[in-house]
């Protein structure tokens, strides 16, 4: 299984949220997707602003942002 986060567009000018998209896969076949917004001050998302943590049933990432922290779960289907 592995994880890719992407960056959707450019943030919001000048200080919007960033979209982004988290995807799931499994044998190299999409399995779960989820698009989610950070507040990061009209920044870039970055490596930095992720962490990855594999979970028994879910992949787990906390995502820091400059306005907000927060956590997207994954689950294994």
């Amino acid at each position: 299984m592995r994880v890719e986060i992407a960056e959707i567009g450019d943030p919001g000018f000048p200080f919007g949220p960033t979209r982004c998209s988290a995807r799931l896969y499994r044998n190299d076949v999409l399995a779960r997707e989820e698009n989610f917004e950070i507040k990061n001050d009209g920044k870039h998302a970055s490596e930095e602003n992720f962490e990855l943590f594999w979970e028994k049933d879910e992949a787990m990432i906390r995502i820091h942002a400059e306005e907000e922290d927060k956590i997207i779960r994954l689950p294994f289907e």
